[in-house]
């Protein structure tokens, strides 16, 4: 994408280029500047200068991504260091699912990029391509495309290389500049992908300004990326808390607020660290998080007349135990509560407690843990041996085929998430009216935003991934990848039809919780009107009396000092009978019987005279 916008702004695009060139070569360091991993983040830094008064398509939302790719070869001085321990953490797993999943070679892990490189040379996987301004200086000079568009010498040795179709590369956890420099320039991947990954919302950090945050698109999945959302339940000890719920959220959020902005000033994180986007609270022992896995289909050629060769790029918010965060809620020393532990993501295959592939496939024995494991997650499984209930043959030539394991994975943590809300929405009964609707409008809001997600992804799985996306051509073949495909459709359907039932249940409950509300809220406005009723009658008959003692309390020269206590009865009895006469009459009906007896008079009767 950023090579095609390069191209396209002509030739106005490439002096804007080298002008900004010659200003970055004043901060680049000594390093030779056709050093691909440098190269490739000077193109993301020439790209995110670009503002509106200088390019159709602005590039300055990549602004905190060129800060970060550039931050290895250039000083900023002593204000801000980028400092990423890294530990020698396997941060980089490549699964060639091509291989058979008893073949050792098949998936291998790598901790230093320069490893990673030696290995992709090792496979002829030679993927680097030339940039787009070299490509617009070569047709300058006159170079001959093919019917694709594509300069010919270029489509002449795309279809010459292996190709080594179907490389599924997983990059867990927090990464590091160095790798991000490294795997783009070695994959050719699409610097949207690094910014949609590193990508946290304004929302999500209530004193992070806009401008630290990065621009998220309007569409999270186009053709060749996708977001995919991953939730992990857990639950922990509150055994002898005092704490109310509400308060219990305030403390969470102000962690997870911690947490997401280290993760946003790349401090008080390490590589390979994982990413919690989300806690969602659902009572005082259940709570779940929500992590991101971010993917790019890169195609290594633009034409399928030879070998169909692609690379997924999967970004895992998933690397180490959560239990080496240095903030966040799931930590002891951060919770208020005790002890915490996250629930597998249960997934259902056909009589897999019968079947040898389970116990073969895992490299932890039963009832043993890893070392340094604390907080274990289902994820952390996924990329050991991508692909272990699907079929090799179709995975090499199938790209949507090849995807299945991931939007699996994503629909049975919603699916589990899901059973969690419609479990607490049975069990609300035991909260007053109007925590009980609070409860209600923040599952609503939750089930609401995931309804969205599900819409979103099941678009994507309607339509096979994209339209260029390489499909498997033998008949058996296609019909087991269709088959496959149909299931996971059918399958986010079945998640879309919960969803629209969590959200009537909830709109239903809000609904009936309102008219229980009002009805109460009346039947209280007329125990307080009866009350008021009573304070009338009293007021009925003392009002007279207090008029008979402040009658007789003034100081009147008729009244003399001598009056008897009797004159005050003799006062007051007459007035109380006529105020509570006047209680207990209607005054429309008196009103009414006094008209009509002046209607009979005979005095009313009477004409006029002439």
């Amino acid at each position: 994408m950023l090579s095609a916008l390069m191209q396209d702004e002509g030739d106005i695009q490439l002096n804007e280029v080298k002008s900004i060139q010659t200003r970055t070569s004043n901060y680049v360091s000594s390093t030779p500047p056709d050093q691909p991993p440098e190269r490739y983040a000077q193109r993301v830094v020439q790209y995110s200068k670009f503002d509106t008064p200088d390019a159709y398509l602005s590039g300055t939302h990549y602004s905190r991504l060129s800060k970060f790719l550039i931050s290895p070869y250039q000083f900023y001085g002593d204000e801000w260091v980028l400092e990423i321990p890294e530990h020698g953490f396997n941060f980089v797993t490549l699964c060639d699912l091509t291989k058979k999943r008893e073949d050792t070679c098949r998936t291998k892990h790598f901790c230093r990029p320069d490893d990673f490189i030696k290995f992709l040379d090792s496979l002829d996987l030679n993927v680097k391509k030339e940039f787009a301004v070299e490509d617009s200086d070569g047709a300058a000079e006159g170079g001959n495309y093919d019917g694709n568009g594509i300069p010919m010498q270029r489509a002449q040795d795309s279809r010459s290389r292996s190709g080594h179709s179907g490389i599924m590369v997983f990059l867990r956890g927090f990464p590091s500049p160095q790798w991000l420099n490294h795997l783009g320039a070695a994959l050719d991947i699409d610097p949207e992908l690094y910014s949609r990954h590193l990508d946290v919302s304004a929302g999500s950090i209530p004193d992070a300004s806009r401008q630290e945050c990065s621009y998220s698109t309007p569409f999270p999945n186009t053709q060749d990326l996708m977001e995919l959302r991953v939730c992990n339940t857990g639950s922990w000890d509150t055994t002898g808390s005092t704490l109310d719920l509400n308060v219990l959220r305030e403390r969470c959020e102000a962690s997870m607020s911690s947490h997401l902005d280290d993760f946003l000033h790349w401090r008080n994180i390490a590589v390979g660290d994982s990413v919690v986007r989300r806690i969602i609270l659902h009572d005082m022992r259940e709570f779940a998080i929500e992590q991101r896995i971010t993917i790019e289909v890169i195609y290594h050629t633009r034409t399928w007349s030879s070998r169909q060769a692609y690379t997924f790029v999967v970004c895992m918010d998933s690397g180490k135990d959560l239990s080496h965060c240095k903030s966040g809620p799931w930590l002891k020393r951060d919770s208020v509560t005790g002890m915490t532990s996250l629930h597998p993501v249960y997934q259902h295959r056909g009589r897999m407690a019968m079947s040898s592939k389970s116990s073969k496939t895992e490299s932890v024995k039963i009832g043993e843990k890893s070392t340094g494991t604390q907080l274990p997650q289902t994820i952390e499984h996924l990329h050991k041996n991508y692909g272990r209930y699907l079929k090799t043959e179709i995975m090499a030539h199938d790209a949507f085929y090849a995807l299945n394991e991931l939007f699996e994975f994503s629909a049975a943590s919603i699916d589990q998430l899901l059973e969690v809300f419609e479990g607490k929405l049975r069990t609300r009964s035991q909260f007053s009216d109007a925590r009980l609707m609070a409860e209600l409008l923040i599952a609503k809001n939750l089930i609401d935003d995931y309804r969205h997600y599900v819409k979103d992804i099941l678009d994507v799985v309607s339509a096979r991934g994209g339209a260029r996306w390489p499909r498997v051509t033998g008949c058996k073949q296609r019909e087991k990848a269709d088959r496959a495909a149909d299931r996971l459709e059918a399958r986010y359907k079945r998640l879309l039809r919960r969803c629209d039932r969590l959200l009537d249940h909830c709109a239903n409950s809000i609904t009936i919780l309102v008219t229980v509300m009002n009805q109460k809220q009346t039947e209280k406005a007329i125990t307080q009107a009866d009350r008021l009723s009573k304070l009338s009658v009293l007021a009925y008959i003392f009002i007279p009396l207090t008029f008979a003692s402040g009658f007789y309390g003034m100081n009147f020269k008729e009244l003399g000092n001598e009056l008897s206590i009797w004159t005050y009865f003799a006062l007051a009895a007459p007035l109380l009978v006529v105020a509570l006469s006047a209680w207990f009459i209607n005054v429309r009906s008196a009103r009414a019987l006094c008209w009509n007896f002046i209607q009979k008079t005979p005095f009313s009767a009477r004409k006029p005279s002439s």
